[in-house]
């Protein structure tokens, strides 16, 4: 009878036993590798050091019931996944746990993970459970190929990180208490990448490196264009649920946002980069829920050279001043709905609960920034804001900043004491160093006039009352 797999156990792999076994998997490997088979994992649990993939394989086993554990404490267990020389295609693991038992990675590793997969075109790692790494559970580099049903929790640094992928699909996996991201897409040089990251639940994001954005975010990408990001339940992340920084023509559609203390959904180009290239160039807010947030839905930073965004038909709840606290300081998020720069549709939102204004636009200076001579505006039109402090702020209304054009919304329920957060349509300043949006004082409401001194102001048939 022609054989259809080939057992580990064959080979000699035991489970349960007190020594190194890698040298008994990768003699498996190689010969299912070389015989075209898949192998089969028994149940059971087995200490290793490293799984060495260079070839074509798949390696499997039933749901869970075959784990790789760390020999002892002094260094971790993984695979490796790598190409002798040029590209790999078709490795697939599928059904296998990986514990790295929070010990450490060798000196000199490089971008460590419990599954380190580099050049692997059509790479599926299917129905895995990676967690307690001392790292990241998986780090994928220059990958093509999916990463779905998987468990990615408890690791130190990211659960699922991919660098410069080359179609890569992340779909369906659940992560918990990553300890700086649950799953992040960079590329080394701004560029196209493709990556869809839909129907994963992500919860309990911390941020143990630090900083002020580049880590404790549910999804993070940077410089990766051409991303959607669909359909992701997103809970409890130290800082954003969704963090784009430098990511042109993207998606972020559909996604459930809960309990992010700084900003949810936070599009962004690099403020002050000198870099011409470090841009974002269009992208789609969409569709989206976020509920008990700092700051609920920001597109920013155009003089950075971010431009041609739309944040169309999301709603945005109980927006609430919060202290941020990460390793290294601290600063303060002030209860704003939804805020856009540059060449930004806001259109069909809804925005109820927020402390500070529900909307704020932010049209940049027509002469100056990356972008140069252009004329950027805002669009505010058919939106609902309801029980905010104050409506929609107007941040750079005059001649010397670019057009806003606000239509058609319905402002209820806001304060109107005249203090810096009050009132339905208010001219506003913005201070950089504290995200503050405050009234400008004595500045009369325009939330039911239908006509506007302000030079670069169109208003239009908003119902403003409480």
């Amino acid at each position: 009878m022609t054989a259809t797999s080939l057992n580990a156990a064959d080979f000699g792999l035991t489970p349960g036993a007190s020594s190194d076994q890698s040298n008994i998997l990768n003699t498996a490997i190689d010969a299912a590798a070389t015989q075209r088979l898949p192998l089969f994992i028994p149940a059971g649990t087995y200490r290793i050091t490293e799984a060495v993939v260079d070839k074509a394989v798949e390696i499997y086993a039933q749901s869970g019931s075959a784990a790789f554990i760390p020999v002892s404490g002094s260094e971790t267990c993984r695979f490796a996944i790598a190409p002798a020389s040029g590209r790999l295609a078709d490795v697939t693991l599928r059904g296998l746990r990986i514990d790295g038992q929070h010990a450490p990675f060798p000196n000199g590793y490089g971008t460590p993970g419990l599954i380190n997969a580099s050049k692997c075109d059509r790479l599926q790692i299917i129905d895995c459970q990676v967690v307690n790494s001392g790292a990241s559970g998986l780090f994928l580099w220059q990958c093509g190929g999916r990463v779905q049903g998987c468990e990615a929790n408890g690791n130190a640094s990211r659960g699922i990180f991919s660098v410069d992928a080359t179609g890569l699909s992340i779909l369906s996996n659940r992560l918990d208490g990553n300890q700086d991201n649950g799953i992040a897409v960079w590329r080394y040089s701004i560029g196209r990448d493709g990556t869809i990251v839909r129907g994963n639940r992500i919860r309990n994001t911390g941020n143990v490196s630090g900083g002020t954005g580049q880590y404790g975010n549910g999804f993070s990408s940077y410089r990766a264009n051409n991303l959607i990001v669909a359909e992701n339940e997103i809970t409890s992340s130290a800082f954003s649920a969704i963090r784009l920084n430098s990511c042109s023509a993207s998606q972020v559609i559909n996604n459930q946002c809960f309990d992010a203390p700084e900003v949810a959904i936070y599009v962004e180009a690099p403020n002050g980069s000198s870099n011409p290239a470090i841009v974002y160039d269009g992208g789609i807010v969409s569709g989206n829920i976020v509920d008990l947030c700092g700051v609920g839905i920001s597109v920013t930073n155009v003089d950075a050279g971010g431009r041609r965004a739309v944040v169309a038909n999301n709603q945005v709840t109980r927006a609430r001043n919060n202290t941020i606290t990460y390793p290294g300081g601290s600063y303060q998020t002030y209860g704003k709905g939804i805020g856009g720069q540059g060449d930004v549709l806001i259109t069909g939102n809804m925005v109820e609960d927020v402390e500070a204004f529900g909307i704020s636009v932010f049209p940049t200076n027509v002469n100056s920034g990356k972008l140069g001579n252009q004329k950027i505006f805002d669009s505010v039109t058919g939106n609902t804001v309801k029980k905010c402090g104050g409506g929609i702020a107007l941040v750079n209304s005059d001649a010397n900043h670019g057009r806003i054009l606000v239509g058609g919304n319905i402002i209820n329920d806001y304060k109107t004491d005249g203090s810096g957060v009050s009132g339905a349509i208010v001219r506003a300043t913005y201070n950089g160093a504290t995200d503050s949006v405050q009234r400008v004082p004595g500045s009369p409401d325009l939330g039911n006039d239908t006509t506007s001194s302000l030079s670069n102001v169109v208003l239009y048939r908003n119902y403003a009352f409480n």
